[in-house]
């Protein structure tokens, strides 16, 4: 925990950060759309006291498990921090045994709509909350949700990362004290460097958007009017569909030392080029805060920034396409990658959002217990005003995954078919032959 905490009894009180901000006044009408919700199942012999011990211990590390917004009377938000020895973060529990195992399951996946939709109250922490489900008493499902607020994807990885460890040393006996953890970096401590980072480079470079796409290149709802006020508008759905073999797609990236992310990055590129009829895709991406070492522990939201563009050319071939893609997500600048890119149809940004989940939660394979993500559990679909499409990616075993989710007043179920279907179709031309050029683009 930082050294700010160590030695506190009181609540940490500070300036809102420049992009948690964002997030609190351009929060959803709703009140849940910026929630995030994910849903691991674990099967084996869990021990659920080890399990919720760990998750109490990361509550103490971190200060986005402790992390409040309250506004003053002029409006202004100003964050508050619980101390470590006063957080009220625990796993949360919820048993359905007696239910029999399928109608368990049916009631755990209501559990996930039902707490996707209620509000987090943001002058109350904690933000985040986790709820094992007792499925059988060899099957839990795990239901994390979050206020995108205080925890971006890569946090969740963190906080998971950790309770993988804890939970690790916990069941063979070990003092979790003693647990080798990185020390904890805390969102208030980084982002406002990140931020003077952000502000000295906009002052150096001015990148324009991508030239706009002929009205008939990106397909849209025939009302393109909508365009101008339907980034508010968060209505969506979701499509789910196979990707590409995970065994080839990781034999690819590891044979040429490779970023894991690359290969999606370039099927996204190359759907969205299948989809615009265009040759010229790039990508406006996202900086984050989470270059140094410090800021890759940090558990919060540092997913602002600057932009910068990647092009793919006719005569690329797979491989020089993954080494561009590898390239831009290596990028040695101050702060890291989100992998956000947007295009211009009609004149209107349209965001596309790509993420890649690693599905590990390594608990204790060795004791039997598993876990995989369960991306079909659904909550409702609701677009940020920042997405027009999100693109998951999930590496499971056998088969990596893909979750298309996007603004269905935008646009046509279509289009997101053409797109994820071309996605698919360039993962298997790279695992097939990396030295192919990449499909032409339709005439």
């Amino acid at each position: 925990m930082s050294s700010a905490d160590s030695s506190s009894s009181s609540p940490f009180r500070g300036p809102v950060l420049f992009n948690e901000l964002h997030l609190l006044k351009d929060g959803a009408v709703d009140g849940y759309s910026h929630s995030v919700v994910f849903v691991h199942e674990i099967r084996g012999n869990l021990n659920v006291d080890v399990f919720a011990d760990a998750f109490k211990k990361i509550g103490q590390r971190h200060d986005a498990f402790r992390t409040a917004f309250v506004q003053d009377a002029a409006g202004n938000w100003e964050r508050i921090v619980q101390p470590a020895s006063a957080s009220t973060f625990h796993l949360e529990r919820k048993d359905l045994r007696h239910m029999g195992e399928s109608d368990a399951e049916k009631s755990a996946r209501q559990f996930a709509e039902d707490t996707f939709k209620v509000p987090f109250d943001r002058s109350t922490p904690p933000l985040v909350v986790p709820t094992l489900i007792d499925i059988s008493d060899t099957r839990w499902w795990l239901v994390y949700k979050g206020d995108h607020v205080v925890m971006d994807g890569h946090s969740f990885a963190i906080a998971l990362g950790e309770v993988a460890a804890l939970y690790a040393a916990g069941v063979k006996g070990t003092d979790t004290a003693a647990v080798d953890l990185p020390q904890a970096a805390q969102p208030r401590d980084i982002a406002p460097k990140v931020a003077a980072l952000l502000d000295a480079e906009r002052a150096k470079h001015h990148q324009a958007l991508l030239s706009p796409y002929p009205a008939d290149g990106f397909r849209l709802l025939p009302d393109a009017s909508l365009l101008h006020s339907d980034h508010t508008n968060p209505a969506g759905t979701r499509v789910v569909f196979p990707l590409g073999f995970t065994a080839s797609l990781s034999t690819l990236t590891k044979t040429l030392s490779l970023s894991p992310s690359a290969p999606y990055l370039v099927a996204l590129a190359l759907g969205l080029r299948a989809a615009t009829a265009r040759s010229d895709v790039g990508f406006q991406m996202i900086r984050s805060g989470r270059r140094s070492d410090a800021a890759k522990r940090v558990v919060g939201c540092l997913a602002w920034g600057d932009a910068c563009s990647l092009t793919l050319e006719d005569t690329d071939t797979y491989r020089t396409a993954l080494t561009k893609a590898h390239e831009f997500l290596n990028d040695r600048a101050a702060w890291r990658m989100l992998y956000i890119p947007c295009i211009n149809p009609a004149g209107s940004r349209v965001a596309l959002n790509i993420n890649r989940f690693d599905t590990a939660l390594a608990l204790d394979p060795a004791g039997g217990v598993t876990v995989v993500p369960r991306v079909d559990v659904t909550t409702e679909v609701l677009m940020w005003t920042s997405h027009d499409i999100l693109m998951q990616v999930f590496p499971m075993p056998g088969m990596t995954i893909g979750v298309a989710r996007y603004r269905t007043s935008m646009l046509e179920p279509a289009t997101i078919a053409k797109v994820t279907q071309a996605m698919a179709q360039a993962v298997q031309g790279m695992c097939g032959d990396v030295e192919g050029r990449i499909p032409e683009v339709a005439k």
